[in-house]
């Protein structure tokens, strides 16, 4: 009976605990995460030739060019001879597509009308500029601010100033770009090298303040070949990455 008691009294004790579990709700418990084996599969879309192609393979390539205020795209290496018929003059440090920057009120885009091929940390460079400099200039000037920048393609395999002979010229790497005029939000347009006195003065000050962040600045009055256009590249001269020209 001493034994027998002790193990009565047990039985009772789980079937109670037993009871009192079932009285009380059950919370839910979250389905557990699939493995990869059980990931679901993407599904297929078609590509140009009709055949169906898993879609993270038909996703475009990752841009390894992180610019604050910039809209571009991924842009393959240009297939380009050098002016003197070689294959290796002209190749362009990770080359993007430029479309447009983000004016800093964070509201308005600044289209680039050429979408030039450019180099990643030149349109680095170029973004700084219009956004922080070109843009607030325009408005202050004009009390509008830039609507459409319009350039030339970037991306130019050709000697310096299309001579038939010399040094590929900075277009030629990606960094250069060509600065026809500027578009503004109340429709005028201010055109470089002509235009009336109050345009050829902002052209004249947006040349000058270029020329903090691009190592070679050329316009009307540098030479003849950039009467109608502002260059700005950022090749580096010299033995010092210090120097400028600024013309």
């Amino acid at each position: 009976m001493r034994i027998a008691i002790p193990l009565m009294m047990a039985v009772l004790l789980g079937t109670s605990a037993a009871a009192r579990a079932a009285e009380m709700p059950q919370v839910p418990m979250p389905e557990p995460r699939p493995t990869a084996a059980e990931a679901p599969v993407a599904a297929p879309v078609q590509n140009s030739q009709g055949e169906k192609t898993p879609e993270s393979v038909a996703k475009p390539q990752v841009i390894a060019c992180d610019i604050v205020g910039a809209f571009f795209s991924k842009a393959e290496q240009p297939q380009a001879k050098a002016p003197d018929g070689s294959d290796s003059a002209c190749v362009i440090d990770n080359p993007v597509t430029l479309d447009a920057i983000l004016a800093l009120d964070g509201a308005r885009r600044i289209s680039i009308t050429g979408t030039p091929l450019l180099s990643c940390a030149y349109v680095g460079e170029l973004t700084a500029f219009l956004r922080t400099i070109a843009d607030p200039m325009a408005e202050g000037t004009f009390g509008a601010a830039i609507r459409e920048v319009r350039t030339g393609p970037g991306f130019q395999c050709r000697y310096r100033n299309r001579a038939s002979s010399g040094k590929v010229s900075a277009h030629g790497k990606g960094i250069a770009l060509d600065i026809a005029g500027f578009e503004l939000t109340d429709g005028r347009f201010v055109a470089v090298g002509s235009g009336p006195a109050e345009d050829r003065t902002f052209i004249d000050a947006i040349r000058k303040a270029s020329c903090g962040h691009f190592t070679t600045v050329l316009g009307p009055g540098s030479d003849s070949a950039h009467e109608t256009h502002v260059h700005l590249d950022t090749e580096r001269h010299g033995r010092s990455d210090a120097y400028r020209i600024c013309q």
